[in-house]
């Protein structure tokens, strides 16, 4: 993030981060009249994303008339179920993209819809809603080694049947409720977690965007460690592109 901000600032652009309420574990927030909340991902419905998106973008819009989204990992289904229901057309950065179905099924080796039957036939899922489910339920696997993930059983039910399993199932079979403007993808040879061809990738964003630009640096990792520099000048300049653009057909 601080190459972002410094280059990003040397461009004369803005550069905004914000925490979802996905962030951390399970975490208390103040509420109403002092009451408190508890938020964080192992709760997290997936559509509620919109919400903290739509308070970024408002704020963004408040600096700047052009507004950019860019999402990382799990963050790329986010900003894409966001800019598909807005309609603005937003120029969108999406980094390590890959599809939430195909690594929760590697993980638990059986399909979603078994996964989702099993779930709900334990009964009410608002029963125990603080309680998490055991470590096989919700994760990511590299190689032999496993990531569990804490999440209660009401949220992974959410998410195993939100789009969040469907916007980037690169087989197809999701469509946004409105068209989307031009899109920018890194992705990095050695990422464990792109779970289809580059080729595959490249192509099926290109059906969604109006425009696309690839970036596809060979040995870059998931977090592009290392390639920092190449993987935020290659944003910037996309994005420098965009703006001018935006600006020009005013």
């Amino acid at each position: 993030m601080q190459i972002f901000a410094e280059m990003f600032e040397d461009l004369g652009l803005g550069f905004l981060t914000m925490n979802t309420r996905g962030r951390d574990c399970i975490v208390e927030a103040a509420g109403v009249a002092g009451a408190y909340n508890y938020l964080g991902g192992s709760l997290e419905l997936f559509g509620e994303s919109v919400l903290d998106l739509r308070a970024m973008h408002e704020v963004a819009a408040e600096q700047s008339e052009v507004v950019a989204f860019q999402g990382h990992s799990f963050g790329c289904e986010k900003v894409l179920n966001y800019a598909g229901q807005v309609g603005d057309e937003l120029p969108i950065s999406l980094l390590s993209p890959g599809s939430s179905r195909v690594v929760q099924e590697n993980y638990t080796g059986e399909p979603i819809a078994t996964q989702l039957a099993r779930l709900l036939s334990a009964g009410d899922i608002e029963t125990g809603s603080m309680t998490l489910v055991p470590p096989g339920e919700y994760g990511v696997r590299q190689g032999r080694t496993e990531y569990p993930i804490p999440i209660t059983r009401a949220a992974l039910v959410d998410l195993l049947s939100s789009d969040a399993m469907r916007i980037l199932d690169f087989d197809g079979g999701w469509e946004p409720s409105n068209r989307l403007g031009p899109g920018h993808v890194y992705m990095g040879t050695s990422d464990p977690y792109l779970t289809s061809s580059a080729d595959q990738v490249s192509e099926y964003l290109a059906g969604l965007f109006s425009e696309l630009s690839v970036l596809l640096l060979g040995g870059g990792d998931h977090h592009f460690a290392g390639l920092e520099s190449t993987v935020v000048g290659a944003v910037a300049s996309w994005l420098s592109v965009q703006s001018q653009y935006s600006f020009g057909s005013e």
